[in-house]
């Protein structure tokens, strides 16, 4: 007992002394910084200003002592992997089984934490209807589609500890409204999702988007529900492609900075047969400055079938490689916009392309983006004299 206890003191102390020793031997931490924090520059020691110092050189030292991202990369690790406990519980939260979910908006609105007032659900209908309105006037069908979040899809991967609230959420309160009070064409793609998971994974375990077969299951809704009104050719059945597995990682997973370290299988599809479409020339639509994905902003698909609808989908990261792929073969030209997760009207676009069908999809953990990011004007107010300008 005596020298279990001389062990552990013994390791204590060299806990204690290996940054020390890491510094003054001039190892290198390789393992890469995976906080999105700003750096933290060295402060300059002032002998008029002594006050401020020791607290800004520790919190300089502590951003960049020895070792430090790879300390912080086993903590993360051991408690995700084995203490089923999140390393960053504002951002990531640890499912069952190995599954991860985001701590954020899409946890939010699951549960039902946010949710619209009377007036918010009004403005979005407002705003929805103005688009459909806008759109028509240009020769264009505006259309909405619902993308279920992963909490939707797989509830039994939650955690027990996360607390759902009575009644319905966000999403479902705004479809219940835009039924109830108008006529705007709205696919929730939810139930067919969740139908769909009896023929396979549907999501990535690591990652918040779903799989090639998710997106398949998607894709044929959408196409289902568009040859009610249009002449478009049926989806492509499960047997045109061919689902395979293979490893990848996820988002998720690399917020935690795990994303070399931990994978999962991942549901990836090809064709049998060549796409009948291909991309097309891109117009130089101005970008927003800010959007971290440039090369993603538009994508332009044609087919050789001029009888075919030409569509214009405002899309965001759900909207990905192999969806596209599969949705482009069903129109004469597609063109996608990933406008920074704001879901606008993007007029001018549609001015441009002229298509005959507009379709937002939208996951439904952002379903306020109709009230976020208005396209509608404001009204004016006669009493307003901010824009007169005085003498």
């Amino acid at each position: 007992m005596k020298t279990l206890r001389i062990c552990f003191i013994i390791l204590f102390l060299a806990l204690l002394a290996l940054p020390a020793i890491v510094q003054i031997s001039g190892w290198k931490d390789k393992t890469a910084s995976f906080e999105n924090k700003a750096e933290v520059k060295k402060p300059i020691l002032k002998w008029r200003e002594l006050n401020p110092f020791p607290a800004q050189f520790e919190a300089y030292y502590n951003s960049r002592f020895p070792a430090r991202n790879s300390l912080l990369f086993l903590y993360n690790y051991f408690s995700a992997r084995y203490l089923q406990k999140s390393p960053k519980p504002g951002q990531v939260t640890i499912g069952k089984d190995g599954w991860l979910f985001l701590a954020n908006y899409e946890q939010q609105v699951y549960t039902g934490q946010l949710r619209f007032s009377e007036d918010e659900l009004k403005k979005s209908m407002e705003e929805i209807q103005y688009r459909r309105k806008e759109s028509a006037s240009l020769g264009a069908d505006y259309r909405i589609v619902i993308i279920p979040s992963k909490f939707t899809v797989y509830p039994e991967f939650v955690p027990a500890s996360l607390i759902k609230y009575p009644g319905p959420n966000a999403c479902d309160q705004l479809i219940s409204y835009l039924h109830r009070y108008s006529d705007i064409p709205v696919l929730d793609l939810r139930p067919a999702i969740i139908k769909a998971k009896k023929n396979g994974p549907l999501y990535m375990k690591g990652d918040n988007h779903w799989n090639s077969r998710g997106a398949y299951y998607g894709y044929r809704e959408v196409i289902n529900w568009l040859r009610k009104d249009y002449s478009i050719p049926p989806p492509l059945e499960p047997d045109d492609l061919t689902f395979y597995d293979t490893l990848s990682t996820g988002n998720i997973i690399a917020m935690l900075g795990m994303d070399k370290y931990w994978h999962n299988t991942f549901v990836k599809a090809i064709p049998r047969k060549p796409w009948p479409q291909h991309k097309a020339s891109l117009h130089p639509y101005p970008i927003p400055s800010d959007f971290a994905y440039v090369r993603e902003y538009e994508d332009h698909r044609v087919t050789s079938d001029s009888t075919l609808p030409s569509v214009l989908i405002i899309r965001d990261s759900f909207t990905n490689a192999i969806f596209r792929d599969l949705l482009s073969c069903h129109f004469r030209s597609s063109v996608y916009i990933w406008d920074k997760w704001e879901h606008r009207l993007n007029e001018n676009i549609i001015r441009t392309e002229k298509p005959r069908i507009v379709l937002c999809l939208v996951i439904e953990s952002m379903v306020d983006c109709f009230n976020n990011y208005p396209d509608k004007p404001a009204p004016k107010n006669d009493s307003d004299t901010s824009a007169i300008v005085k003498p």
